[in-house]
């Protein structure tokens, strides 16, 4: 009886999440798909001559992702009220870690994160919480979750500088090591 009572509950909660993500772009949210091109926006930069450096801008204020002269560009639009992109914080940082030991990875792709609705100082905490070493901006404004119409976090995009999408991967990324196999794969392509 109690086998049966827990098979329902979980066939419930599916069907639960079934509705819910199936209902989304009803919901006002636009799924991001492979090779849509995202609307473009402006990131409030950091100010600080390492991520200017790492990202090959020429200013420190405001730029949006044409502005980094890369072939590829992996963005990580999180929240830090997230439980799941608290999750996935430790696999980004051996994601980074990957694209970074690549010689023509590290020269070809830039790694971001965006925290969606998030403030400067939350976006600091995540930061040093979990120890993030690649460039982390805030959209406190929410002027991003807005144009991409983002509603569910982690969203996980390869993109090109003009913002034509080669990955978008929803939630958790379960298989890291396959993922990077993907990039390198797109990379190569290019």
């Amino acid at each position: 009886m109690i086998l049966k009572k827990f098979k329902w509950r979980a066939v419930y909660q599916t069907l639960i999440i079934f509705c819910i993500l199936s209902s989304y772009p009803a919901l006002g949210g636009q799924a991001i798909t492979k090779g849509m091109i995202l609307p473009g926006f402006q990131i409030i930069g950091d100010g600080t001559g390492d991520v200017q450096k790492y990202l090959g801008l020429k200013s420190a204020g405001p730029f949006s992702l044409s502005e980094i002269p890369s072939k590829l560009i992996l963005v990580e639009f999180y929240s830090i009220y997230c439980a799941v992109c608290q999750k996935q914080a430790p696999d980004n940082n051996t994601l980074f870690k990957y694209i970074q030991s690549d010689q023509t990875l590290s020269t070809d792709l830039k790694m971001i994160g965006i925290g969606l609705g998030n403030k400067p100082f939350e976006v600091k905490y995540f930061r040093e919480a979990h120890h993030v070493k690649f460039p982390l901006f805030p959209d406190a404004d929410k002027n991003i979750l807005k144009k991409t119409g983002i509603q569910v976090t982690p969203v996980t995009v390869l993109m090109q500088p003009d913002g034509k999408v080669l990955i978008a991967h929803y939630g958790r990324i379960d298989d890291l090591e396959k993922f990077f196999r993907e990039i390198k794969e797109i990379q190569r392509s290019l």
